[in-house]
């Protein structure tokens, strides 16, 4: 008998339905980002620097602390993406990889997410949030421009993904790493500080006890996240005044903050309301705060920041 129960435990076990689909559905995140990718790169390498991107350039300085410490004083919210582009700069890099950082922030962005929808629902939740994210950002063009963009959004999916094993793993390392970087995210995009508050509105959700780290950090990162976003909003609103506060641009602005993507948003409503029924209060409170802070990120930078949202 013991045997017989040690041959068929050592047998290799067959594969369910639910681990088919997740492979399948990995596999047509694949085919879906490849080619992606492919055209990102195609297009960053052919098309020349915008006046815009032309701009951010030459304010990136060789010397890193040197190019930080300028980015801080005129331009909070491009500090992340002039450290990404310092090296690059010094070292006399072509046009197309300047943009590299930007398509390699969508990708890891993309990655984050997968981990963190894995760990709040499942990992067919999770590939499915991962690709999407990622070919939003693409769709968006925000993958192949020397722009803030990208590096904001791999900011707030850093952040999350801290912050989901935080609630999760509830250890004082990943607390203190959570309010880290959700602190500095809007020194890669203003946009980030709705994010931050997202994951302090889901903490509170929680309605559990938390531990005492959690409580001590989570107010400071949000004091701090504010503090950094007001800086980045008065040195844009002091430099150029209001931006474009038109319908069409406000549209076209909220369009792109969802890449482009109707089926994106039907999904995030979806998770919704699959997490509100099934009792993950926090998780709801999270994704609710995530779908909903980049367009208001879009109005408050049309009415506020001299940008053209669209």
């Amino acid at each position: 008998m013991a045997e017989d129960v040690a041959a068929a435990t050592s047998l290799p076990s067959q594969p369910t339905r639910a681990s088919l689909t997740g492979h399948r559905v990995a596999l047509a995140a694949a085919v879906a980002v490849v080619p992606a990718v492919a055209v990102a790169v195609a297009l960053a390498a052919r098309r020349p620097l915008s006046v815009d991107e032309a701009a951010v350039v030459a304010a990136v300085g060789g010397d890193l602390r040197e190019s930080l410490g300028t980015a801080l004083e005129s331009e909070p919210g491009q500090t992340a993406l002039r450290a990404f582009l310092s090296p690059l700069v010094a070292a006399d890099a072509p046009d197309w990889a300047l943009r590299l950082p930007s398509l390699a922030a969508a990708l890891a962005a993309g990655a984050l997410v997968l981990q963190a929808g894995s760990v709040i629902a499942s990992r067919l939740a999770g590939v499915v949030a991962g690709t999407l994210l990622t070919l939003s950002v693409i769709a968006s063009e925000a993958a192949f421009e020397t722009s803030p963009h990208a590096v904001g959004v791999l900011a707030a999916a850093l952040s999350t993904s801290l912050f989901v094993s935080a609630m999760t793993w509830r250890r004082a390392p990943l607390w203190v790493a959570w309010a880290l970087v959700a602190a500095l995210a809007p020194l890669a995009h203003p946009a980030c500080a709705g994010v931050v508050v997202a994951q302090v509105l889901a903490l509170a959700v929680a309605g559990r006890t938390l531990p005492r780290v959690a409580m001590v950090v989570a107010p400071v990162a949000a004091v701090v996240a504010g503090l950094f976003a007001a800086a980045a909003a008065v040195e844009r609103s002091a430099a150029d005044g209001p931006g474009d506060e038109s319908a069409e641009a406000l549209a076209v602005g909220a369009a792109r903050a969802i890449g482009w993507s109707a089926v994106a948003l039907a999904l995030a409503v979806l998770g919704v309301v699959a997490l509100v029924r099934s009792g993950s209060r926090w998780q709801a409170t999270l994704l609710v705060g995530l779908v909903a802070g980049p367009l208001l990120a879009v109005a408050l930078g049309a009415a506020l920041l001299p940008v053209h949202v669209a």
